[in-house]
């Protein structure tokens, strides 16, 4: 699995943008079913040892998962 990157929220924020979100969805079908949503946004300033472990939501433990 490749590493995590940040490049591009970086140039984003470096860009005068201040805030930078992510969406993820989850579901059945293309919107045909059931959907779950989801936003996460993080300040510039975020200490990114948090975020970096995330490339999957999946392969995290309960544990990490609850931090």
């Amino acid at each position: 699995m490749e590493e995590t990157s940040f490049r591009v929220e970086t140039e984003l924020i470096l860009g005068g943008f201040s805030c930078v979100g992510g969406v993820d969805e989850v579901g059945r079908g293309a919107l045909a079913g059931p959907v779950t949503a989801a936003v996460t946004a993080f300040a510039p300033d975020i200490d990114d040892r948090l975020v970096r472990e995330v490339t999957d939501s999946k392969l995290l433990t309960p544990k990490k998962r609850d931090r």
